[in-house]
């Protein structure tokens, strides 16, 4: 999914994303399957969060 829907707004978009989940039915959260995510900070540096998986369910 990320490489459809790139992070673009750095790490704010990435804690929205898990909020949202944190607080949605609608979500498994995969703490076995962690996959890293590479982000650009406001310095345009690159970072690597190591991310659970999030599962969005209809």
């Amino acid at each position: 999914m990320l490489q459809k829907y790139p992070i673009k707004k750095g790490i704010s978009e990435v804690v929205a994303y898990v909020s949202i989940a944190k607080n949605s039915d609608n979500t498994m959260i995969d703490e076995m399957q962690a996959q890293i995510i590479e982000i650009r900070d406001f310095d345009n540096k690159t970072k690597k969060i190591n991310l659970a998986n999030i599962i969005f369910l209809k």
